[in-house]
């Protein structure tokens, strides 16, 4: 459990960074909604009307996701291990989690 939720903060951690790239590459809205659309409707968890947002809204949303995008799981129903792997693939991580530890 707690080396899953390990691995749940670095895909958060890194999708934000990808949310970082994009917004510096000035990539276009349509590009930064989708990828949104994929964190937030297509991992599972509750569904997100991103398409209502306008632009503008959607700009201001990946500003705030920039350092890192929030996610929770409920008490003992954490996210399942599939969600946690896609989430890391999204982050442009290894789907395994593995990395270097330098002690």
């Amino acid at each position: 459990g707690q080396i899953l939720e390990t691995h749940l903060g670095l895909a958060a951690k890194g999708l934000g960074e990808q949310i970082d790239k994009m917004l510096k590459q000035q990539r276009a809205i349509a590009e930064l909604r989708n990828f949104l659309d994929k964190i937030y409707n297509k991992v599972g968890g509750e569904q997100e009307q991103l398409d209502t947002l306008t632009d503008d809204e959607i700009l201001k949303l990946a500003g705030n996701l920039s350092k890192g995008v929030p996610l929770a799981t409920p008490v003992f129903d954490g996210a399942e291990e599939g969600q946690i792997k896609e989430l890391l693939e999204l982050a442009e991580l290894p789907r395994s989690g593995q990395q270097i530890l330098f002690d």
